[in-house]
């Protein structure tokens, strides 16, 4: 089987370990400035220190799931396991892609003498099917991982869908993404947002979009709460100066 090789390492930059409690990266500078952001950045029903923390966290979970977890060796490692090989969601997108556009080319290669080709034309359908297959149960495996991960944050924002709805929705336009399948989620009804992700995430291409839109706007949202994320920087100040002592 023809495989495809893809470096890691071009994502690496775009990996953020919460350990290191890394402000955002601002290289967007997209600011929310809806008016809503006043009522909840730096109070105990909004954004605060703790949901900082959280929102780092769930992000740090999303990378490793779209790609890969660092290794001791400082490099990317895939978590799901694909013909032998482990790859990361974005990895996985590539190749979804590229054994598809493969097949279809040979495809119509061999339909242009269907007869002399059938067997042909069968064995490459039947080995096309065992690929798609076994992308199911990777694709299958990582929604999953990705609802174990996220589920921390979603219901901690039970009862605020309205008002995160309104805030994806400025995060979305700004980064001309209004057409997104995240900003769809957000508007499902919160008993069933998880249904609709797994209904509508068929494929890795649209997984791997999924989460940059998602970890784009957790960036967003902590990057427009100055006074939270001044309140997490002073939290984990006062607990490495505890372990000091």
């Amino acid at each position: 089987m023809k495989k495809l090789i893809l470096s890691l390492t071009i994502c690496g930059s775009l990996y953020t370990p919460c350990a290191q409690a890394t402000k955002p990266q601002e290289h967007h500078e997209i600011i929310l400035v809806s008016p809503i952001i006043d009522f909840i950045d730096g109070f105990s029903l909004g954004v605060n220190a703790k949901t900082i923390k959280l929102m780092l966290q769930v992000r740090r979970e999303i990378k490793k799931i779209q790609f890969g977890e660092v290794t001791k060796k400082k490099e990317l490692k895939g978590l799901y396991l694909f013909d032998g090989e482990f790859h990361s969601v974005r990895t996985l997108a590539a190749l979804e892609s590229e054994y598809e556009a493969e097949f279809y080319q040979k495809e119509t290669t061999y339909t242009k003498n269907s007869v002399n080709n059938r067997q042909v034309l069968e064995d490459l359908e039947a080995s096309y099917n065992r690929l798609k297959k076994e992308f199911g149960v990777c694709l299958k495996q990582a929604k999953k991982d990705f609802e174990g991960k996220v589920s921390p944050f979603t219901k901690n924002a039970r009862g605020a869908k309205d008002q995160m709805l309104i805030l994806i929705t400025e995060s979305c336009t700004k980064r001309n993404r209004q057409d997104c399948l995240l900003l769809k989620w957000a508007d499902t009804d919160e008993n069933n947002d998880m249904q609709f992700f797994n209904e509508q995430i068929n494929s890795f291409k649209t997984f791997d979009q999924f989460c940059t839109d998602l970890t784009h706007f957790l960036e967003d949202l902590m990057r427009s709460c100055p006074k939270a994320w001044a309140q997490f920087k002073k939290l984990m100040d006062e607990q490495h100066l505890n372990h000091a002592l």
